[in-house]
């Protein structure tokens, strides 16, 4: 349930209480901005698994469902930030082949061609990702 929004010319951010359910409809919601925006070829596919991905680990691992999800364009690139309440950072680990879980930053840090990382603010953490171009600031 999106309980804010802010959109601008190059921006969009949601204030969000997620449920398990909502994250699929996120996925369409930020295509649908990506696709507006005429992002770079292949970012698309990207932004898709990072939010599906970041989404999911609010849900699985930061003990608050709310967040703040923010997509910036700069130039063709974009910026994909989640903030979520939890201090707990991530770790991005070589998962083993016969591992059930733990592929998603991994392979969104490959897709992203590392262009993502994370910092601790008051409230929790923001991660974020760029996909496209690489832009000056991804922050």
């Amino acid at each position: 349930m999106a309980i804010a929004v802010r959109e601008e010319l190059n921006s969009r951010r949601w204030e969000v209480t997620l449920r398990a359910a909502e994250v699929p409809g996120w996925r369409r919601r930020v295509g649908g901005v990506v696709a507006e925006w005429e992002a770079a070829r292949g970012a698309e596919e990207a932004v898709l698994l990072g939010v599906t991905e970041l989404l999911s680990n609010v849900l699985a691992h930061a003990g608050d469902p709310r967040c703040a999800l923010t997509l910036r364009r700069v130039g063709t690139a974009v910026v994909v930030t989640v903030e979520d309440h939890s201090h707990r950072l991530p770790r991005i680990l070589c998962p083993d082949p016969s591992d059930i879980d733990g592929r998603g930053l991994w392979l969104l840090h490959h897709m992203v061609e590392g262009r993502m990382g994370w910092w601790v603010v008051p409230t929790g953490k923001k991660i974020w990702f760029s996909c496209g171009p690489a832009p000056e600031d991804a922050r």
